[in-house]
């Protein structure tokens, strides 16, 4: 036997209470060999189980100040099984120490505490061979109370109150049904009355297994202020007054004189209700299986789901059965009509049941829960998870409205343009690193219109410290690509960056600490000259200032104005002077995700030689959409 010490991270401790929730729920629903089902009113204790893996004398649990410590012991195959039949014993132990019902207990199981550590103090292989498995282990659990009141205050509270209505509304229509049925047994309308008693009945089954679990008598019903106690000794009253009721109603049907038919018939409908029992009876006998088929292995399930396909083809033949029967009885009415539709209303409810189980565990062996849980952990990581934006990609498409002909018209001739981004903050004591780089294509409208459109593909490296004051950084951007429609490849341009910005740690999803992140960045950039023959003012007095404000985690806000000077052989120079700028406004639906609007515009001169206007002037503006996905 060797040691293990320590707690584990909320989001593991989820999925070791869950898988813990499997063993905790196959056990105590486990039922004897030949055990009959239970009446109303006399349901298992939560802890007890003849099927338990580890049998444990004393239930190890005890208070240390504000928190419950519970121990528990388990006995498998390996030491994995060893370990979660460990755990659910230790939930089993804190449940019976808190005196807490079953309802409770699925609610704190299915959706743990942050407050529930799990801590492994032995494993290993058993000193004697035992049939449960070679090998124990022995957990403990912590948990504060503050935890507890939690989950007894909110969603139990919840759960407990909507059970208690839907069981007084049961119970009211159960007691309808009843005195109709009184009513028609005192004007010897047997049928009827055999039918309102098997209604009344069915209405009480459903609503005991609404509050079959809760056992608080504090938590009242607010339709009638009546507590799960009080309401389950109203249920087992009710159902002894339908049970009577029926027995005298077919006490009274007996002592009626039948001729051959109405034998054959009643044998028709005894067949019926007895296959009707043993549908019953097999749910009942499988109910741990049925209830969570997930705990249980493939060899298991498939050899019940023939026995369900068995009982599913009986059911269906005795229907048939059933149905020419009634309709060999003519005209004859009265209880034997009767008797045929309960009998087939009992078929239908017994065979809704069993198709329901069997889908149930069909889908378990097509598609196991620990299959569809990765799923949908895969779906919500994607899809749904809080972003540090550490990496980010940005589509937008070449859909959008021109906006440069005096009104706004439908085009579908923008470029479709990808940009990737890359930034972190490192802290280092009060302040740290902050990175940034990025690659970006690009596209921008020149003076000629033989000249088309000019298109980028650029990268940019931003480095600066940040503290309590602020952040300063400062970078370099150059082109990978730059080439006109049509045209060769153009000489590359170069930037340099410098900007400001404002750091913050108030961004994370709550399960971690919180990581620091740039709020807010404002970078101002200067191209190099770019003209060959000279140096002219509008070339070397160029720049361009762009921001970026991330309003909290719902939306983002950029803007960008620049002055450049870009290379045009149509233009008398050679070279346009371009003033352009951009708005953009996104939204994140859901997080991960920014759909938004952009607006951008821009002006361009032709030059001439001596980098003077010459005329050749271009105005575009347009409207765009835009994805981005965020890490």
């Amino acid at each position: 036997m060797h040691r293990h010490e320590g707690s584990v991270s909320p989001r593991v401790r989820r999925g070791i209470a869950r898988a813990a929730f499997l063993v905790f729920m196959a056990l105590p629903l486990a039922p004897a060999a030949g055990a009959d089902h239970a009446p109303f009113g006399q349901a298992a204790p939560l802890g007890g189980s003849s099927a338990a893996p580890f049998r444990v004398d004393a239930v190890p649990f005890r208070v240390e100040g504000a928190a419950y410590i519970a121990r528990g012991f388990g006995r498998g195959t390996s030491e994995a099984e060893a370990v979660e039949r460990a755990r659910g014993a230790a939930l089993r132990a804190l449940f019976q120490g808190l005196g807490k019902d079953r309802l409770f207990a699925e609610i704190f199981v299915k959706d743990p505490p942050i407050g529930l550590v799990f801590t492994t103090l032995t494993v290993g292989r058993a000193a004697k061979p035992a049939p449960e498995g070679d090998y124990e282990a022995e957990v403990a659990l912590r948990v504060d109370d503050e935890s507890i009141r939690i989950v007894a205050r909110g969603p139990y509270l919840a759960a407990a109150l909507s059970l208690l209505d839907g069981a007084e509304a049961e119970l009211t229509a159960a007691e309808g049904l009843l005195e109709e049925a009184s009513r028609a047994e005192g004007e010897a309308r047997l049928g009827e009355a055999l039918g309102a008693y098997g209604r009344a009945l069915d209405r009480l089954v459903s609503g005991f297994s609404l509050i079959d679990p809760l056992e608080d008598g504090s938590v009242f019903s607010a339709a009638r202020g009546r507590g799960a106690p009080e309401l389950k000794r109203l249920f087992a009253a009710a159902e002894e007054r339908a049970r009577k009721g029926i027995d005298r109603a077919r006490a009274a049907e007996a002592a009626l004189e039948r001729d051959a038919a109405g034998r054959e018939a009643e044998a028709l409908v005894a067949r019926a209700l007895a296959a009707v029992a043993d549908a019953e009876a097999l749910l009942v006998l499988e109910r741990a299986p049925l209830s969570e088929p997930s705990a249980y292995g493939p060899e298991r399930l498939a050899s019940l789901r023939d026995r369900l396909d068995l009982e599913l083809r009986s059911l269906r033949d005795t229907r048939a059965a059933l149905v020419r029967g009634r309709a060999s009885l003519a005209e004859r009415s009265g209880y034997l009509a009767d008797k045929f539709a309960f009998a087939l209303r009992r078929l239908d409810s017994a065979e809704t049941s069993l198709a329901a189980a069997r889908r149930a565990v069909d889908r378990e062996l097509r598609d196991p829960a620990v299959r569809r849980a990765a799923r949908a952990r895969l779906v919500r990581g994607i899809f749904l998870h809080e972003p540090t934006e550490s990496l980010a990609l940005r589509a937008a498409g070449p859909l959008g409205l021109a906006l440069d002909q005096g009104e706004s018209a439908y085009t579908a001739a923008l470029p479709f343009d990808l940009a990737l981004r890359a930034e972190g903050a490192f802290p280092f004591g009060s302040g740290g690193l902050w990175l940034a780089t990025g690659l970006a294509s690009g596209f921008q409208e020149l003076s000629a219109m033989a000249s088309g459109l000019e298109r980028s593909l650029g990268s940019s490296f931003d480095l600066g410290f940040w503290g309590r004051r602020g952040l300063l950084f400062a970078g370099y951007g150059w082109d990978w690509m730059r080439a006109v429609d049509g045209g060769g490849d153009e000489p590359k341009n170069g930037s340099i960056r410098l900007g400001l910005g404002g750091v913050s740690r108030r961004h994370g999803d709550g399960a971690r600490e919180a990581l620091p992140r740039a709020d807010w960045l404002l970078a101002f950039s200067y191209e190099l000259p770019i003209s060959e023959s000279g140096l002219y003012a509008r070339d070397v007095l160029n720049g361009g200032l762009e921001g970026r404000f991330r309003l909290g985690s719902l939306a983002l806000l950029e803007a960008a104005v620049a002055h450049r000077v870009h290379r045009d052989k149509n233009a008398p120079g050679g070279l346009d002077a371009v003033l352009s700028w951009s708005l953009a406004l996104g939204l994140r639906l859901p997080p991960p995700f920014t759909w938004g609007l952009e607006y951008r515009g821009s002006r361009a001169w032709a030059l001439d030689a001596e980098g003077g206007i010459a005329g050749g002037e271009r105005k575009a503006e347009s409207l765009r959409l835009f994805l981005e996905y965020a890490l």
